[in-house]
C-alpha cells in the first residue's frame, strides 16, 4: 500500500493517472480487482468523474453565461476575461511576481 500512496503523491493525487498506473502494474503485485474497488470508490467520493471533460469551447460558454451581467454593465470586458482564462489554462505564460 505504500507503493500505491507514493504513486499518488508523485501523480499530484490524480485519481484518473493513478488508476491508470495501477492497470498498467507500475505497483507489483498490485490486484485488478482492487484497482477496480479503488475506481469505484474514487467514484463514488467524487475523486473521479464518469463524464467526459468539457471542450475548451463548453468552458468558454459556461464562463461567458456565468459572467454575463458584468459583461454587459462593463464592469468586466471580454478581453481582460479572455487574457485571465488563458493564463489559467497555460500557468506557465503568466508573467513572473516583481
Amino acid at each position: 500500500m505504500e507503493d500505491v500512496s507514493a504513486l499518488a503523491d508523485e501523480l499530484g493525487g490524480d485519481a484518473e493517472a493513478l488508476l491508470l498506473a495501477l492497470e498498467s502494474k507500475q505497483v507489483a503485485r498490485f490486484r485488478q480487482n482492487k484497482a477496480d474497488e479503488l475506481r469505484d470508490y474514487c467514484t463514488a467520493h467524487g475523486h473521479l468523474s464518469e463524464e467526459e471533460p468539457l471542450t475548451g469551447e463548453a468552458i468558454w460558454a459556461r464562463i461567458l453565461a456565468a459572467l454575463t451581467d458584468e459583461l454587459a454593465q462593463g464592469t468586466l470586458d471580454p478581453e481582460t476575461l479572455h487574457t485571465f482564462i488563458t493564463r489559467l489554462d497555460h500557468p506557465t505564460s503568466a508573467p513572473a511576481h516583481a
